[in-house]
């Protein structure tokens, strides 16, 4: 089920402003302070600042994975240099058109 990302920001993504998610593995928390028109910030308990991603970086996975099929927590380390990998997964796997593997993490297009 193809959805496009902009409607996945606006209806799954920014409503999450204000809540706490888990990361899907180790169901650690994070607080998701802000979600605006180009970013997300969140504060988890291993990062001593919050720490804002841009909605492109959500995007570039998000369409990865509607491109592709799937794609591994692990690839997006990889293409996501930053290394917050596990929000990116968490947030995404809210969505409702991808599904998720624990062990390894990978999300799937449904």
């Amino acid at each position: 089920m193809n959805i496009q990302f902009e409607k996945i920001w606006n209806k799954v993504i920014k409503p999450l402003e204000g809540k706490i998610l888990h990361t899907l593995k180790y169901n650690e928390p994070n607080t998701i302070l802000k979600v605006t028109e180009d970013s997300l910030t969140r504060n988890s308990k291993n990062d001593s600042n919050p720490q804002t991603i841009s909605k492109k970086e959500f995007e570039l996975i998000y369409n990865h994975i509607m491109d592709n099929g799937s794609v591994s927590r692990s690839l997006i380390n990889t293409v996501l240099p930053k290394r917050f990998s596990s929000i990116v997964c968490a947030v995404l796997s809210k969505a409702p058109n991808i599904k998720f593997d624990l062990n390894p993490i990978v999300l799937y297009k449904k």
